[in-house]
C-alpha cells in the first residue's frame, strides 16, 4: 500500500470504498484537492518531478517579443494586461517581464495577471515577484476585461481532469477508481450515454483501445474568452489529434504520472506525483472556436520559437566572457535553444496553438 487513509478526505475515501468515482474525478482531487499535488507536493526543476519550458529565460523572453508584437498590433495603447494560466513558481513571469520591461516604452503600463488555484503556488509566485517594483502591476485577481491583453498557458490543458475510456464491440466503457483490499485499481464499466455519445463523435480509436476525453476544454476557453477587450494567447503543450487516434500509435491512451522525473502509474501514491494526459488538439481547436476565438495553425514549438526570435534572444542574452563560444553564443544559451526547439527535445513534442479574440 502507497497511501495512508488520512491521505483521503472521509467523504472521498468511503466513495472509493462503496461505489468508486469515476477516473475525471480523481484526478480532479489528486491534483486539485486541498491534498492534491498541485497544493502540496508540487516541484519542478532538476529536485522536482518535471522540467517545462518555463525554468528557461529565452522561453520567456521569446513570449515577450511575441507580447510586444501584439502590443503593437493593438496600436500601442498605453496600459497592455499580460494573463498566464497556471504560472506554476512563477519564472515565467520573471522571466517575460524582464524583457517586456526592455521592450516596452517606460510610460506604458503594464498588469500582469496570475490564474492560479493553488494556494502554495502563489506564495512562491509572490516570492519570485516580489522584487519587481512599482513599473508593473501583479495581481492574482480576476483580469480586467476592458484592456487590451495577451495570455500564455504552457502546459496547462494536459493537466485537466480526463475520462478514461475503452471501445468494444459493444460500446463504450469507462474506467472508475475503486479501493479495495487496500489498493487502488481501475474497474471497467458501461459509459453514460453523454461520454459515449462525445466518444462516438472525437475518438476513432481501434475496437480494444483506450484514449481519455477531457470536458474541460470548452469551460476554460469560455472563460478565457473574457479576460481582455482585444486578445491574443498562446496555448503550448505537448499533444496528438484525430489521425494519430485512428492509427491507433496509443493503444492504452496517454495517460501517465511522473515522480522525480520518472514515469509511474497514475494511482500511484494518491496526491503525490503529477498526472498527465496528452491535449487532444482537434477538441481544442474545436472549444476554442465555440467559445469565439479565431485560430491560427497548430505549429510545433521549435518552430514557432524560431519565428518568433528564440535565437535573436539568444544571441542578445550572451556575452563574449569565458561562457562564448563561436559566434558570441553563450553555452546557456545555446543549451537552452538545443532543449527548446531542437526535435530530440521539446522542439517536436510540444506545438504551440495561437488564439485571438477582437
Amino acid at each position: 500500500m502507497d497511501w495512508e487513509p488520512e491521505d483521503f478526505p472521509a467523504d472521498l475515501f468511503e466513495r472509493l470504498t462503496v461505489n468508486g468515482i469515476s477516473f475525471a474525478h480523481y484526478m480532479e482531487w489528486a491534483l486539485y484537492g486541498e491534498r492534491g499535488y498541485y497544493q502540496s507536493r508540487v516541484s519542478l526543476g532538476k529536485q522536482g518531478d518535471f522540467f517545462t519550458a518555463a525554468q528557461f529565460p529565452l522561453f520567456g523572453a521569446t513570449l515577450a517579443h511575441y507580447a510586444w508584437d501584439a502590443w503593437r498590433s493593438y496600436g500601442e495603447p498605453h496600459q497592455l494586461q499580460v494573463v498566464e494560466l497556471g504560472p506554476g513558481q512563477g519564472e515565467l513571469a520573471v522571466h517575460v517581464l524582464a524583457r517586456l520591461q526592455e521592450l516596452l516604452p517606460a510610460d506604458v503600463k503594464i498588469s500582469y495577471v496570475l490564474i492560479e488555484p493553488s494556494l502554495r503556488l502563489r506564495q512562491l509566485q509572490m516570492e519570485k515577484l516580489r522584487s519587481l517594483g512599482h513599473w508593473v502591476q501583479v495581481s492574482w485577481q480576476s483580469p480586467d476585461a476592458n484592456l487590451d491583453t495577451v495570455m500564455f498557458a504552457n502546459e496547462v490543458l494536459d493537466a485537466l481532469p480526463v475520462e478514461r475510456v475503452r471501445r468494444t464491440v459493444n460500446g463504450w466503457l469507462q474506467a472508475w477508481v475503486i479501493l479495495d483490499d487496500e489498493q487502488l485499481s481501475l474497474q471497467w464499466r458501461p459509459a453514460p450515454t453523454e461520454l459515449a455519445t462525445a466518444a462516438d463523435e472525437w475518438l476513432p480509436i481501434p475496437v480494444g483501445t483506450e484514449a481519455e476525453w477531457c470536458w474541460g476544454y470548452g469551460e476554460l476557453f469560455k472563460m478565457a474568452a473574457d479576460y481582455g477587450q482585444r486578445l491574443r494567447s498562446l496555448w503550448i503543450d505537448y499533444g496528438i489529434d484525430r489521425e494519430e487516434l485512428a492509427a491507433g500509435l496509443r493503444p492504452q491512451g496517454t495517460l501517465r504520472g511522473f515522480s522525480h522525473h520518472q514515469v509511474v502509474h497514475p494511482l500511484a501514491h494518491p496526491g503525490k506525483v503529477d498526472i498527465t494526459a496528452d491535449v487532444y488538439w482537434d477538441a481544442v481547436v474545436h472549444a476554442a472556436m465555440q467559445a469565439g476565438f479565431v485560430t491560427q495553425n497548430l505549429i510545433l514549438q521549435g518552430s514557432f520559437l524560431r519565428n518568433a526570435g528564440l535565437l535573436g534572444a539568444a544571441l542578445a542574452s550572451s556575452t563574449n566572457g569565458q561562457d562564448s563560444w563561436g559566434k558570441g553564443l553563450s553555452r546557456s544559451a545555446a543549451g537552452q535553444v538545443r532543449q527548446l526547439i531542437m526535435p530530440g527535445a521539446m522542439g517536436e513534442r510540444f506545438a504551440v496553438l495561437e488564439c485571438w479574440r477582437n
